[in-house]
């Protein structure tokens, strides 16, 4: 699964790029691939368990809680 999520990661990255460069990419072509890079996503969340909902739940809160620390810019897992 985390191979063919990179492969498919890599294809949406490659219309993105194509697009910005060339246009002519429509966009019912970058949304074929970002449900590739979905499907993959949510395979491996199963596999661990997790549900999409609460991956993206998880997340928000992540990102609520350094935005009102004040840290939301700059790196680090840890923030």
């Amino acid at each position: 699964m985390t191979a063919g999520m990179g492969g498919e990661t890599g294809e949406l990255l490659e219309k993105i790029k194509k697009s910005v460069r060339d246009g002519g990419i429509t966009p019912a072509e970058i949304k074929k691939e970002l449900g590739d890079v979905i499907y993959y996503w949510v395979r491996i969340a199963k596999f661990y368990g997790f549900t999409a909902n609460s991956i993206i739940e998880d997340n928000v809160s992540k990102l609520e809680s350094r935005f009102a620390r004040g840290v939301i810019r700059g790196s680090g897992d840890n923030r």
